[in-house]
């Protein structure tokens, strides 16, 4: 896996070049037991080129696509060994477009699997880039839960997801075990989260021949970053359930399927997969885990961030 543009060959170590081109590269070898190596990264020019979702789909059994594919699933057969959590609970995307609030699902399988593997081994990569050279980055770790699972029905995955401990920040690398790595760091998106950016700055210092920053300053950095982080969390949820149940105001008749994914005394979660949405109904004795069931709107409150539904049939 790496990318290499136009410009890439002109920049060596001590050249004395300050500048050095914007992007940065992971090169690396995946073998046959998905363990990552001969790991490179360079700050090459590059030329992108956007491809949707069904173009790369339509285009997997090619090449680049079909190694790169190949060298995900070596990847990924190695993190399911080591425990990665399976977890594919619904998800949507959800945006207003003219005026109009577009929800669609979002297919974690096929082009996007491979894509979210390769990006998974780039942050691996920059983590093991840096261990080797003493460079301090923050490191994304996560605690194993109580009892280890790998859950295949809706509910069993609802539940098992409530057993993971928090994801923690730490200059010192650890294991993530939702992701089944020894060391990770999140490197793909420094436009998006500042650790990432942190990660870039680290590496481009490193690449220049500065002297970093110190572990300290580093961890300084990064929990000020994750603060933040937990209230842009925050927001989006609160954003995404209010443009959910706006979306079902404008649908009165709106009809679709349940799932029963928990039980309780006074009242049973379903998840409502098209929505990726949670909702609670009253509890009935003859309900059971993953029973599928007819839903209608009873009554939405955008205000108070509530809906209701009722049982069809």
């Amino acid at each position: 896996m790496g990318v290499c543009g136009p410009g890439a060959g002109k920049w060596t170590r001590g050249s004395g070049l300050r500048h050095i081109p914007p992007g940065l590269s992971v090169g690396l070898t995946v073998r046959g037991a998905g363990r990552l190596a001969d790991i490179e990264i360079r700050p090459p020019w590059i030329r992108a080129r956007r491809w949707s979702d069904a173009q790369a789909e339509a285009r997997l059994a090619e090449a680049p696509f079909a190694a790169l594919e190949a060298a995900a699933a070596r990847f990924r057969a190695r993190r399911e060994t080591q425990g990665a959590a399976g977890i594919d609970l619904p998800e949507v995307s959800v945006r207003v477009q003219d005026g109009e609030i577009v929800i669609r699902p979002i297919d974690r399988h096929g082009s996007r699997a491979m894509v979210m593997d390769l990006m998974l081994m780039a942050g691996e990569a920059a983590a093991a880039w840096c261990g080797e050279r003493a460079v301090p980055i923050p490191h994304a770790t996560q605690p194993p839960p109580d009892s280890i699972q790998q859950p295949e029905s809706m509910a069993a995955m609802y539940a098992y997801r409530r057993q993971f401990k928090p994801s923690r920040t730490s200059v010192e690398p650890g294991p993530h075990f939702g992701l089944g790595l020894d060391a990770y760091a999140r490197a793909t998106s420094p436009l998006r989260r500042y650790a990432d950016l942190l990660v870039h700055q680290q590496l481009r210092a490193a690449l220049r021949g500065d002297t970093p920053l110190t572990a300290e300053q580093v961890s300084a950095r990064a929990g000020e970053a994750d603060q933040g982080g937990i209230a842009v969390r925050r927001a989006e949820r609160q954003s995404n359930l209010h443009w959910k149940l706006m979306y079902l105001r404008r649908q009165k008749d709106w009809q679709g399927e349940g799932v029963v994914v928990e039980l309780g005394e006074r009242k049973d979660t379903v998840m409502v997969p098209d929505l990726a949405l949670e909702t609670k109904l009253r509890a009935k004795s003859d309900l059971r885990l993953d029973q599928q069931l007819r839903l209608g709107i009873a009554d939405v409150d955008p205000y108070d961030a509530d809906v209701r539904f009722r049982i069809l049939g």
